[in-house]
């Protein structure tokens, strides 16, 4: 968006809007980070524009283990703050240690509702958008566990329940119907491979209505357009195969005109550039793109396609028809799409991709724009923006960036994602294959869509038909999964023989309905081998009993049977030091400083050891000597002696300056063992000391030569 100055208005009572002027405020602020990156030699260019993965990683992972107070209005949303940190985490091509990622997933699991969807937390009532969140991170998770958990039924019942007579959906029970629930709903229905005719009703009239006179959508009927909106009810529609309903000629030109001389993207008409728009406009572009992508190849493959459809005809059962041509858009609006798109993205990803690394990238995370604080959100959509900008040249999804696409060095590369669904690719085709894979093993036919996988051009592939017969889906699913390259056949045969080993039992072995087990007949060749592994297998077993039970009944001195080598005699200055060690061990303590925390996915209030540091036992009263700097800050104190009893510790005292602090625990007697103490005048310059400290369950000795002050006491 560009605008005037001042200077150029010819009404001396003309005053700049609030908009205008802050608008000139982030082009000063944008055009001068541009300028230091074109004065600096191209090496230092390189650096200037480098992804800093690792400090997003650590922003990003201290978000899973802690949040500040400041967040606890986001108490109706952590399953997004999950979505936001986790998906980031993918694009990166990083994960988090399996402890961690459990505790998202039982964490997440609780947020789901007993009838269905889920909710802001745990025991809070099913939403449509945390119920998008929460499907998003369990499927970006991926794993067995983390898909297992969600209830897919419910979910499908929780989705009927927020059917609207608008043809819309409700946000939650009660609550307002916009194209935002529209997404979600049908987001989630078509990821977990439960979507259908039902859900699918009357959602593209209501869509079409929210579409404005600028070309984009707005949120309900009747306001403003709105980037976010535009871009959930651009994938609702491609989703459920209407897209051709909508005026895709001023859907495009009103989306194309969003992108400001900053480079990012605005929201809405005479708006500020916003980050998190790189995803909600850049990705509404490059799905037009893959819009006009699928029509190139769908056109010059039809008569393939009609072949393959006679020869699996015959399998199909009666009333079932082929909708390929359902997947693609009338004619009229895919003419426009061809004028303006061709082979080159609908917008400067160049650009795009300079406004995030220079302007929206912090040390850590990411933000709106100069002069923002970055967060989480902004972060999850910033870098979901820099992936859409880095394959916008590519029509593939399977292949990698054409080099005009990328923007810095080569290490800025993302993972490449689902534009529909916002879910990194591979998790993605994970997530719908397991779907898919259940549906086959309960051998359940229905009547609901199915959607297979995502084909080169990121759009869904429906298949109205029954489940069943298993071999008239592997074949249509194979129809759509033709490629050109060699590296494309060698994917198609890599997928077609992992769904052989779903499809492939109609005719080789037996189902058992109740427990979903197969029985594939052995070959008579086989039975042989099995004897001998179990010949095997009994000489194994009797042979560990046989040395077990030798243990018992030999006469040998258990002590002495693992003595390797004798100790060897010490040397004087060695018991110089080890007697002191002894002698000294049982009086030296450690002392914790536990704090409180809030669990960042539970948000219980928990103790986590804030600092830790060693110290002695000074007399029978149970005074404790430490240093200043470990117990400073803290208020709490516990303190462990040597044979690992605890007991809770108070202040007596402490001389900052010194670095000395004296606690005082309520010890038994017997338990206490107080430290030998010399005076420091009797030591001579240059005796060598040893000092013990005990840091958390070792003990490490430290030879220092002591060189005492005159006026040390």
């Amino acid at each position: 968006m560009e605008s005037s100055s001042p200077s150029t208005s010819s009404s001396p009572d003309w005053k700049p809007t609030i908009s205008q002027e802050e608008q000139w405020t982030i082009e000063t602020q944008v055009f001068h980070i541009y300028r230091l990156l074109y004065n600096i030699p191209p090496n230092s260019q390189a650096a200037m524009l480098e992804l800093q993965r690792d400090s997003h990683m650590e922003y990003l992972v201290k978000g899973l283990r802690h949040l500040g107070p400041s967040f606890s209005v986001l108490d109706a949303n952590r399953p997004w703050i999950c979505y936001w940190i986790f998906h980031s985490i993918a694009l990166l091509g990083e994960s988090v240690d399996v402890a961690l990622e459990h505790n998202a997933i039982d964490f997440i699991s609780r947020c789901q509702d007993r009838h269905g969807g889920y909710g802001g937390g745990p025991g809070q009532m099913p939403h449509l958008a945390t119920t998008y969140a929460a499907v998003n991170s369990l499927i970006t998770l991926g794993g067995h566990k983390s898909l297992a958990s969600i209830n897919r039924c419910k979910i499908y019942s929780f989705l009927k329940r927020m059917k609207h007579t608008s043809g819309g959906f409700s946000m939650h029970d009660g609550g307002e119907v916009d194209v935002r629930a529209c997404y979600t709903a049908i987001s989630v229905a078509s990821v977990l491979n439960i979507l259908d005719e039902e859900l699918v009703q009357g959602v593209g009239n209501y869509i079409v209505s929210c579409q404005t006179y600028e070309g984009g959508i707005a949120g309900e009927p009747g306001s403003e357009a709105h980037g976010g909106y535009t871009f959930c009810g651009l994938a609702t529609m491609i989703l459920i195969n209407e897209v051709n309903h909508l005026n895709l000629a001023s859907l495009t030109d009103w989306l194309v005109f969003r992108q400001g001389v900053e480079g990012g993207f605005q929201g809405r008409t005479n708006k500020l550039v916003d980050g998190c728009y790189s995803f909600w406009q850049g990705g509404a572009a490059l799905l037009i793109q893959r819009l006009h992508a699928a029509t190139d190849s769908t056109s010059s493959e039809s008569s393939d396609d009609e072949d393959s459809m006679a020869e699996i005809s015959s399998d199909q059962e009666e009333g079932q028809h082929s909708d390929i041509d359902d997947v693609n858009p009338s004619s009229t609006p895919i003419k426009l799409i061809k004028r303006r798109s061709q082979t080159k993205p609908l917008f400067q990803s160049q650009a795009l991709q300079q406004y995030i690394l220079l302007c929206s990238q912090m040390e850590g995370g990411f933000r709106d724009k100069p002069g923002k604080n970055r967060d989480h959100y902004h972060t999850c959509y910033c870098l979901s923006g820099l992936a859409v900008a880095q394959y916008s040249w590519s029509n593939d999804t399977d292949s990698a960036p054409l080099p005009q696409s990328l923007l810095g060095p080569y290490s800025n590369l993302l993972e490449p994602v689902n534009p529909l669904h916002n879910i990194v690719l591979e998790q993605y085709n994970e997530a719908l294959y397991c779907s898919l894979r259940d549906q086959v093993y309960a051998n359940q036919p229905t009547s609901r869509s199915k959607i297979i996988r995502v084909d080169d051009v990121g759009m869904p592939c429906h298949l109205p038909t029954t489940v069943g017969p298993a071999l008239s889906i592997l074949a249509r699913f194979r129809l759509r999964m033709k490629k050109k390259s060699d590296d494309g056949a060698r994917r198609e045969n890599e997928e077609e023989n992992l769904l052989s080993l779903h499809f492939s039992y109609r005719r080789t072995s037996c189902i058992v309905a109740s427990s979903h087990r197969t029985y594939s007949p052995a070959p008579e060749s086989n039975r042989s081998s099995s004897f001998i592994k179990f010949l095997n297998s009994c000489v194994v077993f009797f042979t560990s009993v046989a040395l077990s039970v030798s243990v018992f009944v030999t006469d040998v001195d258990t002590a002495g049977a693992f003595i390797v080598a004798t100790t060897r005699k010490l040397q004087k200055d060695e018991l110089a030091t080890v007697r002191p060690f002894q002698e000294n061990t049982p009086s030296v303590v450690y002392i914790t400083n536990p704090a409180s925390r809030q669990d960042a996915f539970t948000l219980d209030v928990l103790e986590v050891p804030q600092g830790s540091g060693s110290g002695f036992v000074w007399d029978k009263k149970g005074h404790v000597v430490t240093n200043y700097h470990v117990i400073r800050g803290a208020s709490n104190f516990r303190v462990t002696l040597a044979d690992q009893s605890t007991y809770d510790a108070i202040i007596v005292g402490f001389v900052q300056d010194k670095d000395v602090a004296v606690l005082c625990i309520d010890a038994p007697k017997d338990k206490l063992r107080p430290i030998p103490v010399g005076v420091s005048g009797d030591l001579l310059l240059g005796q060598k000391v040893t000092v013990e400290v005990l840091p958390g369950d070792h003990v490490e000795k430290i030879p220092i030569v002591l060189q005492p002050k005159a006026d040390e006491t």
